[in-house]
């Protein structure tokens, strides 16, 4: 019980500099444009299309995940032109809308408008398999829409994630990487300061993620992508052995057969 104490301590102490540093810069980072924060996403996406930089971190996924390189690599080029469509579109977010609220029995003329404001402080948690795409698939809107953004990757696979949080170098603390086990995912759904987390993991896991974020304060918005082995199911009208070839496929895509 005193070593689980422990670990929850320090745990808890990582996250809440990683908070605090977000929070300090919040309000910073929320008054640049939405069309700048997306300039960061597109320079990131431009860096990654070079080939050294291409080449370095599929060898990074390769290493940690020994997924094979042919495959790390359309990783990373899946990851920039995620950057490159969030980053693109941007520009073109609408925050807020004007409702038109006058009725035919309304003596006065009325306005109404609604406006979007970033979250505040988002966390995200990876899973081992994918740590780029599922790294970037949260963080590239959280972004863009101006939140403050804190990942823990999975605790085998976590190279790729610093080195994108390098290389995307954001102002004002607004990505930050705090790394360990599950005691670090788990100060970060019930820090109180972290207004939503998205995590891609096992169901298990994901109910553990919900009941916690439920049990705060705040009661943090929850994003959950829960994994399974993937099932399918075959109508009599499909041919059987091509449903057996499509589950092989999916099932053992990323073992470098």
């Amino acid at each position: 019980l005193c070593v689980r104490m422990l670990s929850l301590s320090r745990s808890f102490c990582t996250v809440d500099a990683a908070v605090r540093a977000a929070l300090r810069g919040k309000e910073s980072f929320a008054l640049l444009s939405a069309s700048e924060r997306g300039q960061y996403l597109l320079q990131c996406a431009n860096a990654l299309e070079h080939e050294d930089v291409e080449r370095e971190f599929a060898l990074s996924e390769t290493a940690d995940t020994r997924r094979p390189i042919s495959e790390t690599l359309e990783s990373v080029r899946e990851v920039a032109a995620c950057l490159r469509y969030f980053g693109g579109i941007a520009s073109s977010l609408v925050l807020g809308d004007v409702v038109d609220a006058n009725t035919s029995s309304s003596s006065r003329s009325l306005l109404t408008y609604t406006t979007r404001e970033p979250l505040g402080v988002c966390g995200g948690i990876g899973a081992w398999n994918y740590p780029l795409e599922g790294l970037v698939w949260k963080l590239a809107p959280a972004i863009v829409a101006g939140n403050m953004f804190i990942f823990k990757p999975d605790n085998a696979t976590p190279s790729s994630a610093q080195k994108l949080c390098d290389l995307l170098s954001l102002p004002h603390n607004a990505f930050q990487v705090v790394t360990g086990g599950a005691d670090v995912g788990e100060a970060l759904t019930l820090h109180e300061d972290v207004d939503a987390v998205a995590f891609t993991g096992s169901l298990a896991t994901g109910q553990k993620v919900n009941r916690a974020a439920a049990s705060c304060h705040n009661l943090k918005k929850v994003a959950l992508e829960l994994g399974g082995k993937s099932p399918l199911i075959v109508c009599n009208d499909f041919d059987v052995s091509t449903a057996a070839s499509i589950a092989i496929n999916a099932n053992f895509y990323s073992s470098g057969v």
